[in-house]
């Protein structure tokens, strides 16, 4: 059982006040208990909400705490830019599918096509796609091709997140930037929040303590999440490293391994490392083929990048990288 943190909403607007439960109970219980004695467990809108959750955290020696977001039996389309102070009512349901659209089988993220129609499609093909930036409040065509999750990240690193589409009017404004099939912001999940709020923001690293070697890490994250945690970007990394700095090991494994044969280093997604923070004489020379060797963050210290023989036993971060 896990201890609890809990939403207190004090005013009508979007913030909230999150307080620290240190009693151990199951979800039920907590989701209970919050809401006898709060308003409910806690419901998480953006990144902020996430710092500010986890120097919270920084104050007990647990590594993880139950939130207010639940798996359901439905699943619903909703935009990677969560947060519910960004929409309308009215203009968070704007849909503009094309015909027989979707299918709601086993696809789920959307892709505008040229004609400005939408498309649902594997989360896993690789398009060009739309970011949005709060700052310029406009779009921006990226023109690499990336997995809709890669380029959720990119979005969120260097502008604010792929685009939502609130109107017919945005609909044509990104339909004039593109001339093929590109990724926007809309995807499907089965989660929900208990305190029933529309953020569709989700953020998902989850550190294991146990100590496993590279490849027991890999299996386990595949089988009870996604995958090995990758980290394309200096915004990803902070966020690793917050997660890292409650490990038990002085390095966490990540999803990054060595292919030796040509001396290259790559995330377990399949993308060559382009952003990297090694550590002194770590990553950037070649080594002897007869010994694995992959990629961990430190706990500690600057938390640097450091290359280590596969067979050590390291607590390691997964993702669920499913929208």
């Amino acid at each position: 059982m896990l201890n609890t943190v809990v939403l207190h909403v004090f005013s009508s607007s979007a913030l909230h006040q999150y307080e620290f439960v240190q009693m151990r109970m199951n979800c039920t219980d907590a989701q209970r208990y919050c809401r006898e004695n709060y308003s409910d467990l806690a419901s998480i809108d953006n990144s902020a909400d996430v710092t500010e959750l986890l120097k919270i955290m920084a104050k007990s020696a647990d590594n993880a705490v139950w939130i207010g977001l639940m798996e359901t039996l439905r699943s619903e389309w909703k935009w990677s830019l969560g947060d519910p102070a960004f929409y309308t009512a009215h203009d968070l349901l704007f849909r503009n599918w094309a015909s027989n659209q979707p299918n709601n089988g086993s696809y789920y993220c959307a892709y505008m096509s040229q004609d400005g129609l939408w498309h649902d499609d594997s989360c896993n093909n690789q398009r060009s796609f739309i970011c949005y930036n709060d700052s310029s409040k406009g779009f921006v065509l990226v023109q690499q091709s990336m997995t809709w999750r890669n380029a959720q990240s990119f979005c969120r690193a260097n502008h604010t997140d792929l685009s939502s589409v609130r109107s017919q009017s945005e609909n044509q404004q990104i339909q004039q930037l593109i001339n093929t099939g590109v990724w926007i912001g809309l995807f499907r999940d089965s989660w929900e929040w208990s305190d029933k709020s529309t953020s569709s923001f989700r953020n998902w690293f989850i550190l294991i303590k146990q100590n496993l070697s590279w490849s027991e890490a890999m299996t386990y994250c595949r089988q009870n999440h996604v995958d090995l945690v990758s980290v394309p970007s200096p915004q990803i990394e902070q966020r690793v490293m917050n997660v890292a700095r409650r490990a038990s090991t002085a390095a966490v494994w990540m999803g990054l391994h060595h292919y030796c044969s040509m001396n290259m280093w790559l995330w377990l997604c399949g993308e060559v490392v382009c952003y990297q923070n090694w550590a002194a004489g770590s990553g950037t020379r070649a080594h002897d083929c007869r010994e694995q060797r992959a990629g961990a963050i430190q706990s500690a210290g600057d938390q640097r990048w450091v290359s280590l023989p596969t067979t050590i036993r390291l607590n390691f971060i997964c993702t669920n990288s499913e929208p």
